[in-house]
């Protein structure tokens, strides 16, 4: 069996990738609107704010991080599937011959 990348494929998983980014920021404006509280009230109230306040940043936080490695993650997959489709056949062939195959023992040279 021999190993075939599908750079078109490839592409499309990181296109979608791309796409996560969005939604990552949809959640981070859904989290600060959701968890803004404009009542500055004292007492018990007060603590309830702040408890609220703490989790939107850490969610926000969160997502704008996650943001960020699907942000990576997409280039580099763009970047697999660039290196993938300029390779030659004859290489691909070279480079996969050295991968041990599947059931174990060494590859064929």
């Amino acid at each position: 069996m021999v190993f075939r990348a599908d750079d078109v494929a490839i592409r499309a998983f990181g296109s979608r990738c791309d796409e996560l980014i969005n939604d990552a920021d949809q959640a981070v404006s859904y989290v600060n609107d959701a968890l803004t509280v404009n009542d500055r009230s004292t007492g018990m109230f007060a603590h309830v704010v702040g408890v609220a306040e703490s989790v939107r940043d850490a969610l926000a936080a969160n997502y704008r991080h996650l943001a960020m490695i699907v942000d990576i993650s997409a280039t580099e997959l763009a970047n697999a599937a660039n290196t993938y489709r300029d390779t030659d056949e004859t290489a691909a062939q070279e480079i996969d011959s050295t991968y041990r195959p599947a059931g174990g023992g060494r590859a064929p040279i």
